[in-house]
């Protein structure tokens, strides 16, 4: 989901998109932010807890699958999706 305001730079929705999601369904849509981001990829390149591109975080699909190798890894697997995006 993308919007071209009139200076042509390209605005991504996509945060808010999960945010949104989240709000209607908390455990079956984790957040995705910058923070979060730079979180995962941070843990992936100290532990290798996941095998995913940076790019892989901004495909919900991907991500979701990120979330659950991070949890299953820290063994995070008890916490709901909402407990692990408040870790986060």
């Amino acid at each position: 989901m993308k919007y071209e305001p009139k200076n042509n730079a390209e605005i991504i929705f996509y945060s808010f998109a999960t945010k949104y999601c989240n709000l209607h369904n908390k455990n079956a849509y984790p957040i995705c932010d910058s923070f979060v981001e730079k979180t995962l990829i941070a843990r992936r390149n100290k532990d290798g807890f996941s095998l995913f591109k940076n790019k892989g975080v901004k495909k919900f699909a991907k991500f979701r699958h990120i979330i659950h190798d991070f949890s299953k890894y820290y063994k995070l697997t008890e916490s709901s999706i909402k407990e692990i995006d408040k870790f986060l």
